[in-house]
């Protein structure tokens, strides 16, 4: 794992779902309130707690996951690390919520899409 340092509150990571390179870039926000941004496909769980560990947190000090948006590549792990994740709340765009709790349109077009991978 290649933590990125872009700023003293900033850092990023290569995802690498399914150990393919340069998919979805992760950012983790490192401040009074700690963030994920992006969560990446849910094949790539492990993956992303191991880049929470080397940012220097736990599970417990995530405040926030923010998706840019809710497609499976960009937040199909979501409730996933969620569930990883015990003090952590989502914030995704009120348009977008009806997909979070009812996914199932939106899986259907991913996984015809993505393959594999959306898993």
């Amino acid at each position: 794992m290649e933590l990125h340092h872009h700023s003293e509150h900033l850092v990023w990571f290569d995802l690498q779902p399914d150990g393919v390179p340069d998919f979805i870039t992760i950012y983790i926000w490192l401040d009074e309130k700690n963030a994920i941004i992006e969560t990446g496909p849910a094949c790539a769980l492990e993956h992303l707690m191991e880049g929470i560990a080397a940012a220097g947190l736990t599970p417990g000090e995530i405040d926030w996951v923010l998706p840019t948006h809710i497609h499976l590549d960009h937040f199909g792990g979501g409730g996933h690390l969620l569930r990883e994740l015990p003090n952590a709340r989502a914030l995704v765009h009120p348009k977008a919520l009806k997909h979070v709790l009812d996914p199932q349109r939106l899986w259907e077009g991913s996984r015809a899409f993505l393959g594999p991978i959306a898993e």
